[in-house]
């Protein structure tokens, strides 16, 4: 990720899609930070899952971003977007190994 193995992590921590009023997070500026600076990024799909992007993916498929790679964890709850009960977490090869 481009950083040395005992540097400090450090992380951006944001929704696609903002309840309240509806706002759709800039995850294209924010990727752009990211990858700058080598944060990790973590996206809480909730509400933007079913609803953002030309199949319903989300905030990361309305802005043509790839998961794993501009996201290193996202969540989603399926409450939120399929009436159901649970959720599911998802990321990338390294974060899940060192979890």
């Amino acid at each position: 990720l481009g950083r040395k193995p005992n540097a400090q992590r450090r992380f951006i921590v944001v929704e696609g899609l903002y309840k309240n009023l509806g706002t759709i997070a800039p995850l294209d500026r924010i990727v752009q930070l990211k990858h700058k600076y080598h944060y990790r990024l973590i996206l809480d799909e909730s509400f933007s899952f079913g609803t953002l992007g030309k199949t319903g993916r989300g905030a990361l498929e309305h802005y043509h971003l790839q998961p794993m790679y501009d996201a290193e964890i996202v969540t989603v709850a399926l409450e939120n977007s399929l009436g159901s009960v649970g959720g599911v977490t998802i990321g990338n090869e390294e974060v899940v190994d060192h979890q």
